[in-house]
């Protein structure tokens, strides 16, 4: 089994490693596929929304971004997570990996000025041909997963269609992200696009990521809080006491019955 449902959601058990593959396989495939990169934050977050589970559900692959995930995956009785693949680091493995140089990637997301830099810093790495196009969309209001690309949006889909990518790379937040890929992948040729979140301001050194220690410890999310407090604070004191109690309650359901 390649998933695991942990409240609802369902999350792929590849850690990074076969992330990468699974991912450049998918970029080769000539389909059409998404992918997320799924968390508390979205986990819980589809607990309170079902529409919105049924989007991350639907992707082709759903990874682990935090230890919390593995963790829930152990105590619930399921396949176990094998590790952790967040969106910066699949995203730099990708971009890196010898065996990926010949995909064209697209960047869709943040600002003009995290996009310039970003292409800064993929400059040394990456040739003009491998970078399809940027584009920085404006602010838009959130839709519902069933609500119809509007025109700009689907101008936006047609530019990226003339750029021809292998991997739209998505970094748009969530849950605008996941919901804009499930809308937008009728629309586009591209056989994978991929949301990663902040990744594009991690990878353009915009912002710092936590030490390797505390990433591995699950002390992540505590690093980007000290960040941006203000931002993070209602998502984080909200969605990880939900979750431990929510894991909880289901590893004693499961037990009992």
């Amino acid at each position: 089994m390649s998933k695991v449902s942990i409240l609802g959601s369902d999350i792929s058990v590849y850690d990074l490693d076969e992330t990468v593959e699974k991912l450049r396989e998918l970029a080769e495939s000539g389909g059409r596929h998404y992918v997320c990169v799924s968390n508390v934050h979205t986990v819980v977050m589809g607990t309170e929304d079902r529409a919105f589970a049924e989007v991350t559900n639907a992707a082709s692959l759903a990874t682990a971004d935090g230890v919390p995930l593995i963790w829930a995956s152990k105590v619930l009785g399921g396949p176990a997570i094998h590790g952790r693949a967040s969106g910066p680091d699949i995203m730099a493995r990708i971009l890196r990996d010898p065996a990926s140089r010949h995909l064209r990637h697209y960047f869709y997301g943040s600002t003009p000025e995290v996009l310039e830099r970003l292409r800064e810093q993929l400059a040394p790495i990456l040739d003009e041909k491998q970078l399809a196009g940027f584009c920085s969309p404006p602010k838009r209001p959130a839709h519902t997963p069933l609500t119809a690309l509007d025109a700009d949006e689907l101008a936006d889909c047609r530019r990226i269609d003339e750029a021809a990518p292998h991997i739209v790379w998505v970094g748009l937040g969530a849950p605008k992200q996941e919901v804009w890929m499930y809308r937008a992948r009728p629309h586009l040729n591209a056989p994978v696009l991929v949301g990663v979140g902040a990744a594009f301001d991690f990878l353009a050194g915009n912002k710092k990521r936590a030490p390797l220690w505390m990433q591995k410890s699950g002390l992540e999310w505590a690093y980007r809080f000290l960040q941006e407090p203000k931002r993070l604070a209602s998502r984080y004191l909200k969605t990880n006491p939900v979750f431990v109690a929510e894991v909880a309650k289901q590893a004693i359901w499961g037990r009992i019955k």
